[in-house]
């Protein structure tokens, strides 16, 4: 099955060759996973979110939807794991570089005070 959806014999099904599925394919598809759109199986296939699935990541996802009882629910969680993990590891990023800022503003502050306070203290000396 993945053979005929590879259109372009890339090696790599797309989101747009799946879209463009005969019919024939899509009752296959239907027939095996339970799933009426193929591109929605697409999507939750694609985990990576790469807009490309390869002929391993195809057949095991296959496998998987085919065999679990709330397959589209467990694909959708995993990739809203990822994707949240991801935001929150640029999150943790720009709250470190915040940090960072933070700390340099303070120091400048200290110094520019520092040479306040030794202007003033020439000033009052002279």
């Amino acid at each position: 099955m993945f053979f005929r959806l590879d259109y372009d014999n890339s090696g790599e099904v797309s989101r747009e060759e799946i879209a463009a599925i005969a019919p024939r394919e899509q009752q296959m598809l239907r027939e095996l996973t339970g799933f009426d759109d193929a591109v929605e199986l697409f999507d939750a296939l694609d985990l990576q979110e790469t807009g490309e699935i390869g002929i391993e990541e195809f057949c095991q996802g296959l496998w998987q939807v085919a065999v679990s009882e709330s397959p589209l629910e467990i694909k959708r969680m995993q990739k809203q794991v990822e994707h949240i993990k991801h935001h929150v590891a640029k999150y943790m990023t720009e709250t470190e570089r915040m940090k960072c800022l933070g700390h340099e503003i303070t120091s400048t502050d200290s110094a520019v005070e520092e040479v306040h306070m030794y202007r003033k203290r020439e000033k009052h000396a002279a």
